[in-house]
């Protein structure tokens, strides 16, 4: 892969290949004629591929590839579940519960290796139905856990329609923005409200959102859901470490028997790595 013209300041390119057999191969090759900002974007790749180590195992890519790619660019190469970006497929109610079950837990996963998932969205997750699979493809956003839980806002990676509304007033932000943004993927994949439609009429999208979950999860499910779409980080579920408790105190019961099952079937690969939710 070429990079572009050469005035071009900053780019990063991306190609998914797709072979006939074994995984999907994404290739990401960032590139600058400017030095320092080569070196920023190497930095940046730099961090995806540790993450990458550090969770190796969970539900992410396998890295492939590493080393430094065409006219002083730097290349990243990994491997995936085939399938399609959680925001191009259609869920069920009780399936979207049932993976966010799951995307909940390997979040907490992730945070026991030491490893906070922001940016969270339907776009950044790649899954197939048949066999159920989820594997979060672009950790950009993936940073190291800080014991203060105070974090510049440049550091909490949010894309349109998932930024939680502290982050537009405050120069740093806590872990409660990262709940908010996993909050949000489930009504996403439920209704497709994003903060957006929370902030123009919030009680409408929070409807639209319980309308979806009735008959697949109980009251209690859809209220723990509202605690981490709160508006005020104070009012919010505040970590993902909270949020697993929450669940893991709302028991099996919670959710309907079919959206246990879903979510019990996207855990079994990884059930020696990350702490399942029980029955």
């Amino acid at each position: 892969m070429k990079p572009r013209s050469p005035h071009i300041l900053k780019r990063v390119e991306v190609a998914l290949e797709r072979p006939r057999q074994g995984p999907a191969i994404l290739r990401k090759v960032a590139y600058s004629d400017d030095p320092s900002m080569r070196a920023l974007l190497g930095r940046t790749i730099l961090a995806e591929k540790l993450a990458l180590r550090v969770l190796s195992g969970l539900a992410v890519p396998r890295l492939l590839a590493e080393g430094g790619g065409p006219s002083g660019s730097v290349s990243l190469a990994r491997s995936f579940v085939r399938g399609h970006t959680l925001d191009r497929l259609v869920w069920a109610p009780q399936e979207a519960i049932g993976l966010w079950l799951f995307i909940v837990g390997q979040l907490e996963a992730f945070r026991r290796r030491g490893i906070l998932c922001t940016d969270l969205k339907p776009a950044n997750l790649v899954g197939s139905k048949r066999p159920p699979a989820v594997v979060f493809i672009d950790l950009d956003g993936a940073i190291p856990l800080r014991r203060s839980d105070r974090y510049p806002a440049s550091e909490i990676r949010c894309s349109p329609g998932f930024v939680p509304p502290e982050a537009r007033l405050r120069d740093s932000l806590g872990e409660s923005a990262v709940v908010f943004q996993a909050g949000l993927v489930l009504g996403s994949l439920l209704s497709r409200i994003n903060g957006v439609a929370l902030e123009m009429d919030r009680p409408r999208a929070l409807r639209s959102v319980r309308s979806r979950i009735a008959g697949h999860a109980s009251g209690r499910f859809a209220a723990l859901l509202e605690k981490t779409l709160e508006s005020s980080p104070s009012r919010r579920v505040p970590t993902v470490a909270a949020l697993a408790r929450a669940i893991r105190r709302l028991g099996r019961d919670a959710v309907s028997a079919a959206s246990w099952s879903y979510y019990e079937r996207l855990q079994r690969p990884y059930a020696r790595l990350a702490e399942a939710f029980r029955g």
